[in-house]
């Protein structure tokens, strides 16, 4: 079995699954632009240390709002967001925007009101740490995939001279222009 390979792969497919949380956050966050606002009260905001594999700020926020008139209670920023941050300063400038006590806009999905967010869209903060994180696995796996890939296949374009030296095989002008895609990697 070719290890190296199999961790290329691994690598190409976890950088694939992040490139689409991405996009699923994205779109998710795009959608958020059409939910209807009504207005709420901030019941909780602060910030709690929590161990988790590490030291992380968890933002605790919990607010009410009605819709027509039944109560509901929220608990989320934004959509993709679950809170938690290494860095305290941003945690605690979320506390001094939302504090207890403070009429907010709630955006509330029309088709279940329960559902509800206080800042439409998508952190551009965490959609540049997707995309990087996404780029950067599939930049580990997918060349090494090509190479493991260019490495067993023979290339047909290629033709042995007597010495056994390979040569590119000759093709004229009219034939690059009818085949272009194929012709591309059969430059002299």
């Amino acid at each position: 079995m070719d290890w190296q390979l199999l961790i290329s792969a691994i690598l190409a497919f976890t950088g694939l699954a992040t490139l689409s949380l991405a996009a699923w956050e994205t779109v998710h966050g795009a959608l958020s632009f059409t939910w209807l606002r009504s207005s709420g009260m901030v019941e909780e905001s602060r910030v709690e240390r929590v161990w988790d594999d590490g030291i992380f700020y968890d933002f605790k926020l919990s607010y009410r709002y009605s819709v027509k008139t039944r109560e509901y209670v929220g608990n989320k920023l934004r959509l993709a967001e679950d809170g938690k941050s290494v860095l305290l300063w941003r945690q605690t400038r979320k506390v001094r925007k939302y504090p207890v006590g403070a009429t907010v806009p709630v955006f509330h999905s029309p088709l279940d009101p329960g559902k509800s967010i206080l800042r439409r869209g998508v952190s551009i903060f965490r959609l540049v740490m997707l995309v990087g994180v996404a780029s950067a696995l599939l930049l580990a796996g997918v060349p090494r995939i090509h190479a493991q890939l260019s490495i067993a296949a023979p290339n047909p374009s290629v033709e042995r001279t007597r010495s056994g030296m390979p040569r590119m095989a000759s093709i004229s002008f009219w034939a690059m222009r009818a085949i272009p895609p194929r012709a591309a990697h059969l430059q002299r």
